[in-house]
């Protein structure tokens, strides 16, 4: 008996104390275990910043002519539009949906040469179907401001970028024109005329487009030198207060240049 009772003294006491073990003491938390963070991957940059120079290789020629009674006759005028190259200015800012895909808000401001070669044909006072020819020549400006919204596609390789965009172009253009021809005539016998043309100086704005490329060279991560070829057009037609007849111009054109470019 003494046996027994040691026995169940020992078994309860070796009982109690496992459960005591397995019953957290009051108040007692357990600490969460370190998580590591996984290494960042760099996002590449999304905003981009550029400004251009470039010279404009449009040229164009436009005509238009007109008839006036003068002395019970027609007189003729006409006015030549020689349009020359121009130097040109651009700035733009983009976004980049993903590595390939992007937009960008860009404006140009570009500067033509105009040479107007005015001509008249003027009937003399004294006899019929003897005209009197006078001409001068003055030389002008066209100035283009062009708003342009563009989607561009990249092609990134090592240290180049192949940009390709296009897009809907808004144009502002300046323009001064011959609205009138007066002449002056010599003294009797009337025999020649000199001419005066009267100028006036109209704005239009229209619609058109572009398209183009640049080819990047990164020096880093965030900067960027570039040339780029691009073709803008859209068509303006000018027509002076005096009723001559309107003059239809292209604008825009070809255009090659280069610049810098940031991007963050």
């Amino acid at each position: 008996m003494e046996k027994i009772g040691v026995f169940l003294v020992s078994a309860l006491l070796i009982s109690s104390v496992s459960v005591s073990s397995e019953i957290k003491e009051p108040g007692f938390q357990e600490k969460p275990a370190i998580q590591t963070n996984a290494p960042r991957i760099p996002r590449s940059p999304r905003i981009s910043l550029r400004v251009a120079y470039g010279v404009d290789l449009l040229k164009a020629n436009k005509s238009i002519s007109w008839s006036q009674v003068v002395y019970q006759e027609n007189a003729l005028y006409s006015v030549n539009y020689d349009v020359g190259k121009g130097q040109s200015f651009s700035a733009g800012m983009g976004y980049k949906f993903s590595d390939h895909l992007g937009i960008e808000l860009g404006f140009d401001s570009a500067s033509r040469d105009l040479l107007a070669e005015n001509r008249a044909s003027i009937p003399n006072p004294l006899y019929f179907n003897s005209p009197r020819e006078a001409d001068s020549a003055e030389r002008r400006k066209i100035q283009e401001s062009a708003f342009s919204l563009d989607l561009i596609y990249s092609i990134p390789f090592g240290k180049l970028g192949l940009d390709l965009y296009a897009g809907p172009t808004y144009f502002s253009t300046r323009a001064e024109l011959t609205s009138a021809i007066a002449f002056t005539e010599s003294a009797y016998p009337y025999d020649s005329v000199s001419i005066s043309p009267q100028t006036e100086k109209l704005r239009k704005s229209v619609i058109g487009f572009n398209a183009g490329s640049s080819m990047n060279l990164y020096l880093s991560k965030n900067f960027a030198v570039f040339i780029t070829a691009r073709y803008l057009w859209a068509k303006a037609d000018f027509q002076p207060s005096s009723g001559i007849p309107q003059l239809n111009l292209a604008l825009g054109g070809l255009r090659l240049g280069g610049g810098l470019k940031l991007v963050f």
